[in-house]
């Protein structure tokens, strides 16, 4: 095991998806770090979400915390990241990789993305207060016009998202 457990988890998930992209599959990476297969993917998905977190057009003082590994609380979008309340919500769906698509405007992604980020960062919701399926749904149901307006279709994805590729088609 290398030494990288006493990083953040978004740390650790970011420097496990460099040792995907050098060629290591992700059953190596996963072995290499003691690591199911299911669990990795599961850091996967959650270093997506972060990097796309830490690009989001955000207030200066809401922004410095997210862009900070060590005091923004990945674990609660980590639980975010993990229900399918909230993804099907955001109008996303992960690849096997952790990566995602969007099928909704990309402004309305990231309109509700930005709102779930900002709750994380200010304190807002913590893995105590979205500890349960039945806590996601409630603190869903509560964006008001933050929510997303999964009726104006769109396509993107998490490197479109970031200006490294076209959207998918």
């Amino acid at each position: 095991r290398l030494g990288v457990h006493g990083w953040k988890p978004a740390q650790q998930a970011k420097y496990m998806r460099t040792l995907i992209t050098a060629d290591m599959s992700v059953d190596d990476v996963a072995t290499q770090f003691g690591l199911s297969k299911s669990e990795l993917i599961k850091n996967l998905r959650t270093d997506s979400m972060y990097q796309v977190a830490c690009a989001l057009d955000l207030p200066e003082k809401v922004s410095s915390i997210v862009r900070n590994p060590r005091q923004f609380n990945a674990s609660v979008l980590e639980r975010l990241v993990q229900s399918s309340d909230a993804m099907t919500f955001l109008g996303i769906e992960f690849g096997k990789a952790g990566d995602f698509v969007g099928k909704i405007d990309p402004n309305e992604f990231r309109k509700a993305f930005g709102r779930m980020v900002s709750d994380i960062a200010s304190g807002e919701v913590d893995t105590r207060t979205l500890n349960k399926a039945q806590d996601i749904e409630k603190y869903l149901k509560g964006f008001g016009g933050d929510a997303p307006n999964r009726k104006l279709k769109g396509t993107f994805s998490g490197d479109s998202l970031l200006g490294r590729s076209a959207p998918p088609p």
